[in-house]
């Protein structure tokens, strides 16, 4: 039914496989990645005089050194950062991800990851030079205020939202066959889309330093 752009005949560079590739849509560079079956390994610094990059990874670096785009997209399967139905401190696909490909990734300028896996709606502040388990997360890895949330909801020490709370107690007509559910995922999708567009029209607040330099990135993990 479909047919991959292995050769980079979409504008990437040329993987020679279907498990990742990449191609270009307008001023957009998107980037496939597989977490689930090819070799994840990738260079240790530490390790001098060798060069111990998985051809995934050997393939990541060479197209994003050669792209031109405005903004870099990529997605794949496993997040590297959920709290959802997978926790991505303890699941090994999803702190390989993080550990290996996030580095990369910024190195080579990518502004927005798309993911998987974990069934439910989460979306991350822009981070940048973030590795560890959630426990590290640091004020300066943390590239905008607030907390990720567009209608700046916030949580109390007990962990609850009684903002949310209220809201869903005036919309509780619509809790019939999970009409409410399905309204807020698709609600949420849209204000995150929204604001996407929004950063492409206004490119130089998320990125001041110029294309194939380091920036941070915002993740987004769908159903």
């Amino acid at each position: 039914m479909f047919t991959f752009p292995t050769a980079g005949e979409g504008g990437g560079a040329a993987s020679g496989t279907e498990r990742y590739y990449s191609f270009d849509y307008g001023n957009i560079h998107f980037i496939c990645l597989d977490s689930q079956a090819s070799v994840t390994t990738v260079d240790n610094p530490a390790t001098t005089g060798v060069n111990e990059d998985g051809p995934m990874a050997t393939w990541l670096r060479a197209d994003l050194a050669g792209t031109t785009a405005t903004w870099i997209i990529a997605f794949w399967h496993h997040p590297p950062y959920s709290k959802g139905s997978h926790n991505s401190d303890t699941s090994s696909q999803l702190v390989t991800m993080r550990t290996n490909f996030n580095p990369i990734l910024e190195d080579g300028g990518v502004d927005l990851v798309f993911l998987g896996h974990s069934h439910n709606y989460e979306r991350s502040v822009l981070l940048d030079g973030h590795y560890g388990t959630s426990g590290t997360i640091t004020h300066a890895m943390k590239k905008n205020s607030g907390n990720g949330s567009t209608s700046g909801f916030t949580t109390t020490a007990n962990g609850k939202n009684p903002q949310r709370r209220q809201q869903f107690h005036r919309h509780s007509h619509h809790r019939r066959h999970g009409d409410l559910a399905r309204r807020r995922l698709h609600q949420a999708a849209h204000r995150s889309t929204r604001s996407f567009r929004r950063g492409l029209q206004h490119r130089g607040h998320v990125r001041s330093e110029g294309r194939g330099s380091h920036r941070s990135q915002r993740h987004v993990c769908f159903l």
